[in-house]
């Protein structure tokens, strides 16, 4: 297995229609201003809309006469940022729900999903529903909403309660293990990236089975769905 990484995370785009209201949003979710602006488009938090370049807007996929503000957030210090853009004179559709395809919401770990969704409830934030206990209550969710809609899954997970799933049963089944254990930030990780590299390098058969096995059941219900 190669150990060169193609990308790193670099920002989430959120379009706004009011920079300063969702910049006052996501700091209620601990986000902070990292850059005024976009300064590879020309955008910042100016008052007023800045022209985005001709060259820009076409790579975006942005047509007519452009502009905008927008503002890169972070949370604690980590990747990935926002990136909260308001666009000028543009036609605009509502945000995805969680039933479309495409990126439909972007998730929050917390250890009191309760206690913050007391608190963002009570400073105006909407919620979807209360808090709901999910799978073998391995974990608490709660779906909430920015200003223009967009979804942000609230989770507090119970690592304490993994323990008590019966093995080979749900998501503790071997294949689902190996196979998503493997892809994600934990192969970014400078402790645990070479360790779980090191576990697939000497059992290639073992994981080229698992792979094998998984793809095929997606192939199998992709053939079934094209007949």
């Amino acid at each position: 297995m190669s150990d060169d990484r193609r990308f790193s995370w670099g920002h989430i785009n959120i379009n706004v229609s009011n920079l300063e209201q969702s910049i006052a949003f996501y700091r209620k979710l601990g986000f902070e201003p990292f850059i005024p602006g976009v300064t590879y488009v020309g955008l910042s938090t100016d008052e007023t809309a800045q022209p985005i370049p001709g060259d820009a807007a076409e790579a975006l996929g942005i047509e007519g006469n452009a502009h905008g503000r927008a503002c890169i957030m972070q949370l604690d210090e980590g990747f990935p940022k926002i990136d909260l853009t308001e666009l000028s004179d543009q036609d605009q559709a509502e945000p995805l729900a969680n039933k479309d395809l495409g990126l439909v919401r972007i998730c929050l770990v917390t250890e009191d999903l309760a206690g913050e969704v007391e608190r963002l409830t009570a400073e105006g934030v909407e919620f979807i529903s209360a808090p709901k206990e999910w799978h073998m209550k391995l974990a608490d969710l709660a779906v909430c909403k920015d200003p223009d809609g967009t979804l942000i899954e609230l989770l507090q997970v119970y690592l304490e309660r993994w323990e008590d799933v019966p093995n080979g049963k749900g998501f503790t089944e071997p294949g689902r293990q190996i196979l998503h254990c493997t892809f994600g930030s934990v192969l970014t990780h400078d402790e645990f990236g070479p360790a779980v590299k090191g576990v697939l390098d000497d059992h290639p058969d073992t994981y080229t089975e698992v792979l094998a096995d998984h793809f095929s059941r997606h192939l199998l219900s992709l053939a079934q769905g094209m007949q």
